[in-house]
């Protein structure tokens, strides 16, 4: 929105929906190339649908090496751009209310550690129960504030959406549409609904359901919830408060 002004958002929403396609597509792959050891555990994910599905075109070479490839950069890809960000940001917010992480944010950084630790020490199923309990519980919580706001200046929400809608054709929103929404956009996505990733189909993978498309159905919300209603839901509260 600050590039493209609120027309941006169509965009944005847009950008969602291709989302949707792409993380069915991941979840379903997922579990159609999933892989079950011996001790119960469940090895899946873009590496597994890499090698599996281009061996079966006979391109076995090349499969091996796109998952390899694919695997490291997840790896390096969850300790830069995933964890080290996620932390940074969160403790931008809270030193401000706790000085003392401010003075001594190693602190901050061990705890996180610690809790992330007894997560991922679980494995894929531990980190899919949390991520159950706890995304649900987060979603509600911001969409209840957002609807605060926007229920507290409900008279501003048609001029708010006229703008949206207006502007996102505009020569202005055109190029911060598409360079805004479509690369911020995305790369901000890729934070939140992980649509292209490959990464979210390690969890989807471990799901138990009978036919792999039915958790292809229900990945395919997961762009829809973040990306068009919360999305839509922040742009509404920007665009109303006018801070962009």
């Amino acid at each position: 929105i600050s590039l493209g002004g609120p027309g941006a958002t169509l965009w944005m929403i847009l950008a969602g929906f291709v989302g949707m396609t792409t993380k069915f597509t991941e979840a379903t792959l997922a579990q159609m190339y999933r892989e079950f050891r011996t001790d119960g555990r469940v090895m899946g994910g873009a590496m597994e649908y890499l090698s599996k599905g281009f061996a079966e075109l006979g391109m076995k070479e090349s499969g091996l090496f796109l998952a390899g490839m694919f695997a490291v950069f997840t790896i390096l890809g969850s300790l830069g751009a995933g964890s080290a960000f996620q932390i940074s940001q969160s403790l931008g917010v809270l030193k401000m209310q706790f000085p003392f992480f401010a003075k001594l944010p190693i602190a901050y950084g061990l705890i996180m550690s610690f809790l992330v630790g007894i997560v991922i020490i679980g494995g894929i199923r531990r980190i899919a129960l949390a991520a159950e309990a706890i995304v649900p519980l987060m979603v509600i919580l911001y969409l209840s504030i957002c609807l605060w706001i926007i229920g507290s200046h409900a008279t501003e929400v048609p001029t708010a959406l006229y703008k949206i809608f207006t502007e996102a054709f505009t020569p202005a929103a055109a190029v911060g549409g598409m360079t805004g929404a479509m690369l911020q956009g995305f790369k901000r996505a890729a934070f939140s609904n992980e649509a292209g990733l490959g990464s979210a189909a390690i969890a989807h993978s471990a799901a138990s359901v009978k036919y792999p498309i039915r958790q292809g159905l229900v990945a395919l919300y997961e762009p829809f919830i973040d990306t068009i209603v919360i999305c839509t839901m922040s742009a509404l509260v920007i665009v109303i408060s006018g801070v962009y």
